[in-house]
């Protein structure tokens, strides 16, 4: 939470943004639990004598609907995503910034490879969070909420029952999402190690090339990547499991 509490100030500076798209998600998705109300009402005219005028009506206002909630979802991706794009960039400027600032010491002690892979692939994943992470978090959220009324609406017992499983998927989601940043935290590091040794070996190939040790660094990337691609493969599995 505090790391997060660190990304307030970004967040801040495009706050419009951010409300916009959030009262665009609460928007779309009014229409995407609206819609399906009036497939059913067609339905059901088509259940007893019927006009086709009525039922296209139904099927008009359902499509007029869906098309509302497919708008309102681009101008949702067109703010939060792109706001998390700026976020982005803003960070990695402060980030290249701060670097400039830091004493020779810092340097000495830290891999040249791990400050790569924390300007790049670490700010990715705060992007990947800042955007698609808030994005689908709080549309999940609204649409678990207005199905839940429309559902209680049309029949609370079954509502109730329909909810019977949800503590024990709750948890499930709970442990698999705990494993997943485990994993990723793991995946980083992996990427780390590799973008050090790729930049030792290429600042210093001469020598490398002197002791004749091209056949040695060959096989300590290709173990590096193994394990880098072992544990991605281990991640997407989890994740095809939790999606």
């Amino acid at each position: 939470m505090k790391n997060l509490l660190q990304l307030r100030p970004y967040l801040l500076r495009y706050r419009n943004n951010l409300v916009f798209g959030i009262l665009c998600i609460i928007v779309t998705n009014v229409f995407a639990v609206l819609a399906p109300r009036y497939i059913g009402a067609a339905v059901d005219i088509m259940s007893a004598d019927f006009s086709i005028e009525e039922v296209l009506g139904n099927i008009a206002v359902y499509v007029l609907f869906a098309a509302l909630s497919g708008i309102f979802l681009y101008l949702v991706r067109q703010n939060i995503i792109v706001a998390s794009r700026k976020i982005e960039y803003d960070l990695k400027n402060d980030y290249y910034n701060h670097l400039q600032s830091l004493s020779r010491s810092f340097y000495n002690d830290t891999g040249t490879g791990e400050l790569i892979s924390r300007g790049t692939n670490d700010l990715n994943a705060v992007r990947d969070f800042l955007g698609p992470g808030i994005m689908y978090s709080i549309n999940t959220f609204f649409r678990l909420f207005f199905a839940l009324a429309a559902m209680v609406l049309i029949s609370p017992q079954l509502t109730l029952l329909a909810l019977i499983p949800a503590p024990f998927l709750s948890y499930s989601v709970y442990r698999i999402g705990h494993s997943m940043q485990t994993k990723s935290k793991r995946i980083q590091e992996s990427y780390a190690d590799i973008t050090n040794l790729v930049q030792e070996n290429i600042s210093g190939i001469r020598i490398v090339k002197a002791y004749t040790r091209e056949h040695l660094e060959t096989e300590r990337f290709r173990k590096l990547n193994e394990e880098y691609y072992k544990r991605n493969l281990s991640l997407a599995k989890l994740q095809a499991m939790f999606f």
